[in-house]
């Protein structure tokens, strides 16, 4: 009876088995999808804090951004200036702050903060050793110009507005802050190929446009192309200054398809539904 009972008894092995599968397969899909969650923390803690006094003060970002945009219309930095000592440290002074206080309001950490913070006293302190040489000391004005160091200007031009965007991308509601954010990395955008195409026009021996402009019509020129307007006055001679160019209105035409519907989905996402039901009055 015994063995006929045993011969008589389900195996149960195959449904054990299975059910342990099942277990951690489920087990394996609930710890999976949280690693790279946790990876991005570290990464956003790494980069940004976001305890910043300044946070998300853009409204003084765009005041500012727009009055540095203005400067470099109106301010000419090059050597047949009036005095473009005097003029390269005002802008530097300039660009420095507006660039330094850009990032504060986008939660940059302090560390990397810390970093580009150098880089900017280095350019200013640059900036001011050159024009302090150039006044004392006038044999070498042919040699030493405040515009060789366009390099930092670049750099630091470059990881502002990449900084913005990053940052007003992280808003869950669409604000006046974030519609500010919007504007001053588009004009940040301008500012930073203003600064690459004074770099390219130093390194191929000023020679960006067919003939030798003022230093202001390089913000001008870069104010046009990202816009897109095309007015043709003036035009690259070579074809780094073409393809910078063409850069240039690209990124300006897909930052403004590319953003406009980000903006349109997060307010779309986050407005509150109109009430389509009357409420019924009480008899």
């Amino acid at each position: 009876m015994e063995i006929n009972d045993r011969k008589n008894a389900p195996d149960t092995s195959h449904s054990i088995t299975k059910d342990d599968r099942v277990a951690r397969t489920r087990t394996s899909d609930t710890i999976e999808p949280t690693m790279p969650q946790v990876t991005s923390k570290n990464l956003r803690i790494r980069f940004f804090d976001y305890n910043s006094p300044d946070l998300d003060k853009f409204g003084i970002v765009l005041a500012l951004t727009f009055a540095l945009l203005v400067i470099l219309l109106l301010v000419d930095l090059s050597v047949d200036a009036i005095d473009p000592r005097l003029s390269s440290v005002g802008v530097a002074v300039a660009t420095a702050s507006v660039l330094a206080y850009s990032l504060r309001a986008s939660g940059v950490s302090r560390r990397y903060s810390v970093f580009i913070g150098l880089l900017l006293l280095i350019g200013l302190g640059a900036t001011i050793f050159t024009a302090l040489i150039n006044i004392l000391v006038p044999q070498v004005s042919d040699h030493i110009h405040p515009q060789n160091l366009q390099p930092l200007w670049v750099i630091v031009a470059a990881v502002t507005p990449v900084a913005t965007i990053y940052r007003f991308l992280q808003h869950t509601q669409v604000t006046t802050r974030t519609l500010a954010a919007a504007i001053s990395a588009y004009l940040q955008i301008a500012i930073a190929f203003t600064f690459t195409f004074l770099l390219i026009d130093d390194y191929t021996g000023g020679s960006f446009f067919a003939q030798t402009q003022p230093s202001t019509d390089y913000m001008y020129f870069s104010i046009v192309t990202i816009s897109t307007v095309g007015y043709g006055d003036l035009t690259a001679a070579h074809s780094v200054g073409h393809a910078f160019s063409a850069l240039e209105a690209l990124i300006g035409q897909i930052y403004l398809v590319i953003i406009v519907a980000m903006l349109v989905s997060i307010y779309t996402t986050t407005r509150k539904p109109i009430a389509t039901h009357a409420k019924t009055p009480k008899s």
